[in-house]
């Protein structure tokens, strides 16, 4: 790959990053929360039971963020687990069907195959980047 072409890639993951953090901001906007609460919503409720370890959360805003989410009433702390309450369930889900979206129309036109190839190709990316 020449120069051209990596600046070429680079610059189309920083679009497609940008345009995903304006999609989540604006998901988080409209629920009322931060970004960084949104994906922890995220987070649990993909898990089973909408339950999760606090240290999976961003380890660096776990606290803000837990305590965020639970001064909204959003999740409750036992222990070591944080779990949705119903009206961060509702929260989830909203933000959840905007991420589906926005990633839902980035993929418009592109096959199954086409997929599997682009996250194969990222997936071994990551893994040169992670063993050097």
């Amino acid at each position: 790959m020449n120069s051209i072409n990596v600046t070429r890639f680079i610059k189309l993951q920083k679009v497609i990053l940008k345009t995903y953090e304006k999609a989540a901001e604006a998901a988080a906007r409209r629920s009322g929360i931060s970004v960084d609460e949104a994906e922890a919503l995220i987070y649990l409720y993909e898990k089973p039971e909408h339950k999760g370890k606090l240290n999976d959360i961003r380890l660096s805003e776990v606290q803000k963020t837990a305590e965020a989410l639970t001064a909204d009433t959003m999740a409750v702390i036992n222990g070591d687990e944080i779990s949705l309450t119903g009206k961060g369930g509702i929260a989830a889900k909203s933000v959840s069907m905007s991420v589906e979206r926005f990633f839902s129309h980035m993929l418009d036109g592109i096959s199954p195959e086409e997929q599997f190839i682009v996250e194969s190709v990222l997936e071994k990316m990551y893994k040169n980047i992670e063993n050097n």
